[in-house]
Formats: structure tokens, sequence, C-alpha cells
């Protein structure tokens, strides 16, 4: 577990999940990626983090099951 610098919230690093994409047509917002992580369990919290290239985003799930599903 990591503490997440937001007063003490832990985030278990196994319900974590690193996704990148490749920027060509279509961009994803934190909202799609909610809904296409969806279908492998509940999803706790989606972070983007992107470039002109390049997205990326952190996808933590509501457990390491669901994380591991995928």
């Amino acid at each position: 577990q990591r503490n997440t610098g937001d007063g003490g919230k832990t985030v278990d690093k196994g319900k974590v999940l690193k996704v990148s994409w490749e920027k060509v047509g279509e961009d994803y917002s934190a909202h799609r990626l909610r809904e296409i992580f969806q279908g492998f369990g509940e999803v706790e919290d989606v972070v983007i983090k992107s470039s002109k290239k390049k997205g990326s985003a952190l996808v933590v799930m509501a457990s390491n099951d669901a994380a591991v599903s995928i």
C-alpha cells in the first residue's frame, strides 16, 4: 500500500492498473475509461495523464480480484 497524499488515504497497489494508448484518432476520457473497465468490476477512480502523442491513465479498481481479471 502507498500513501496517496490526500489526507492519509492509502491505495492498494494491486488494485491500480496502468493503461496507455497512442493518440491516433480517438482519445480516451476518464468517463470513457471508467465505462470500459467497469465491465471487469467496480472502478473507484481514474486519473489521466497525457502528452501530445501518447495518453496514459491509472485506473483504480475496487478490488484486487477485479484488477487481476483484466
